[in-house]
C-alpha cells in the first residue's frame, strides 16, 4: 500500500543519509503502520548518536506511550523538562505530549513546576484551568480561570463558557456556587466575578440564591438595570409562569 512504499523511500533515505528529516518521515509512516517497536530502535539508534535533539527525545516518549511503556515515557519527558530551557513554549510544549495522551496530573505538574523554575505564579494559568477542570478539580479550576481573567478580563466570555459546563450533580453545583462565592468575596469589586457567579447561580438551579445575590450586585453597583436583566432572564424561561 502507499503507506508501506512510503515507508520504504523514508527508510532508505534515512539509511543513505542519516538525516532528521527522513527519520521523521520514517515516524510518521511507522506510527500509521502501528510498528512501534521498530520504529523505538531508529530512534534509540539516532539519539545514541546526537542525544541533543529535543524532538527525537518527545518522538521516542510518544513512541513508548504508544507502546504500553508508560513509565520510561514519563521520565524522558520530565527529564527533558528538568535540563531544558526555561522557554514556556518549550515547556508547553512538554506539557502537551502528556496531554495528548491523557496523563493530565503529569501535564499539571510540568506547569506546577515551570512557575518555580520561571519564577512566575500566573503563567500557564489558562492552561492549569483547562487541566483541573477535565479533572473536575473545581477549586483549583476556578482558582486558575479566575487568575486568567484578571490577567485578561476580554476573556470573560471564555472563562464564563467553561465556568458554566462545570457540575454534574446538583450537590457538585452547590458546592462550585460556594468556590465562586468565595472568590466574589476577596474580590468584592470585580463586577465580571459577580456577573459569572451570579449567572452561575441562575443557571445551575440554585433559584434563591441567585435572587439573592443578582440583587446584592444590583445594590452594591447601583445598577437596578442588574436585577431587572435577571427578572427578564426568569420571565424569558419561563420561571414565573403560571
Amino acid at each position: 500500500g502507499q503507506l508501506e512504499d512510503a515507508e520504504n523511500i523514508y527508510r532508505e533515505i534515512y539509511i543513505a543519509t542519516g538525516e532528521i528529516t527522513a527519520l521523521l518521515g520514517l515516524e510518521r509512516t511507522l506510527t500509521s503502520l502501528n510498528r512501534f517497536e521498530e520504529l523505538e530502535t531508529y530512534l534509540r539508534s539516532y539519539l545514541k548518536r546526537d542525544s541533543s535533539q529535543l524532538g527525537i527525545k518527545k518522538s521516542l516518549a510518544r513512541c513508548l506511550f504508544n507502546q504500553g511503556k508508560n513509565g520510561e515515557a514519563v521520565n524522558i519527558l520530565f527529564k527533558m523538562m528538568d535540563d531544558g530551557p526555561a522557554n514556556p513554549a518549550f515547556i508547553k510544549s512538554i506539557a502537551n505530549e502528556f496531554f495528548a495522551f491523557s496523563h493530565y496530573d503529569k501535564a499539571i505538574i510540568v506547569y506546577q513546576n515551570a512557575r518555580k523554575k520561571l519564577k512566575d505564579n500566573i503563567i500557564f494559568d489558562s492552561e492549569l484551568a483547562f487541566l483541573y477542570n477535565l479533572r473536575q478539580d473545581y477549586t483549583n479550576a476556578i482558582r486558575e480561570y479566575f487568575n486568567f481573567l484578571d490577567r485578561e478580563p476580554s476573556a470573560r466570555s471564555n472563562v464564563e463558557y467553561n465556568i458554566l459546563k462545570m457540575g454534574k450533580t446538583q450537590d457538585e453545583k452547590n458546592r462550585i456556587a460556594d468556590i465562586l462565592k468565595i472568590h466574589v468575596n476577596m474580590d468584592i469589586k470585580n463586577n465580571n466575578k459577580w456577573n459569572i457567579y451570579c449567572l452561575y447561580l441562575y443557571k445551575g438551579g440554585i433559584m434563591e440564591r441567585a435572587s439573592e445575590e443578582y440583587l446584592k450586585y444590583s445594590i452594591r453597583t447601583g445598577k437596578p438595570e442588574i436585577y431587572f436583566g435577571y427578572a427578564k432572564m426568569c420571565f424569558a424561561d419561563g420561571f414565573f409562569d403560571e
